[in-house]
């Protein structure tokens, strides 16, 4: 419940840790030209981040709650807000704007980029081109389902247009994947190491390495990785709860 404190365990405040991420990107966004003592490419992939979560926030509360006050500013904590309420649409362009923006600031992969090569070979993590327009893809077919369209404006029918701008989001961010190799499917025969591993030796799902003859070949199909705090801990007893029966799990068989 803490956002200052160091147990990265407890996600269970969607709402309350939503909007506390949301500021402290606004924040950031309002005191961006204070940063003076980094470099051009720095500054603007913290601006991407910012962009990036901002959205992201704010659709992970939609999916709950539908129609939001899109809160764009930092707020000041001496006045009430009084910001109004927007249908599901409304909050969906306002989304899309603030991922559309973090995909044109961000890079395809961190490891290319100079600030990035730091952390080489650390970076899945991070908030990248891919992953932003992946969410505006998302975001905008939410937005173009029945359900929601009939919420903003009385149709119960899909809204083509919301589904044409997430077909072509979408359609770009799989041209980069085609292009770069960035991600890629996982084959087929090795599908069930998306969800889960076992005795491979701390193995993350979603990211594996397999031997294809005398290669190795690392896939990573999971675009957006939780994060893996504490993994040998919570991690790994999800991992083993979720995905094998009971009865195996008490007798102690452990996951990886």
């Amino acid at each position: 419940g803490n956002p200052t404190s160091n147990n990265r365990g407890d996600k269970g405040n969607l709402w309350g840790l939503s909007w506390y991420g949301i500021r402290k990107a606004n924040i950031g966004l309002a005191n961006l030209d204070l940063l003076i003592e980094a470099t051009p490419e720095e500054k603007q992939l913290i601006e991407g981040q910012l962009y990036f979560f901002r959205g992201w926030f704010h659709f992970m509360l939609m999916q709950y709650w539908g129609g939001l006050p899109y809160i764009d500013v930092a707020l000041s904590p001496a006045e009430p807000p009084r910001v109004p309420r927007l249908n599901y649409q409304e909050t969906a362009e306002k989304v899309a704007a603030d991922l559309r923006k973090a995909a044109d600031l961000l890079p395809v992969d961190w490891d290319q980029t100079a600030a990035g090569s730091i952390t080489n070979l650390n970076n899945d993590r991070r908030a990248n081109k891919i992953m932003a327009l992946t969410f505006l893809g998302k975001n905008l077919l939410y937005a173009g389902s029945p359900l929601m369209n009939e919420e903003s404006t009385g149709s119960r029918t899909y809204n083509a247009e919301f589904c044409k701008r997430a077909a072509e989001a979408l359609g770009e961010a799989l041209q980069i994947c085609e292009s770069t190799g960035r991600y890629s499917l996982i084959p087929f025969e090795h599908y069930s190491k998306i969800f889960y591993t076992f005795g491979q030796n701390g193995a993350i799902p979603g990211a594996i390495s397999v031997q294809e003859g005398t290669t190795e070949r690392k896939y990573r199909e999971a675009i957006m990785l939780e994060n893996h705090a504490e993994s040998n801990g919570r991690f790994r007893w999800n991992q083993a709860t979720d995905y094998r029966p009971y009865a195996i799990i008490a007798r102690g068989i452990k996951a990886y």
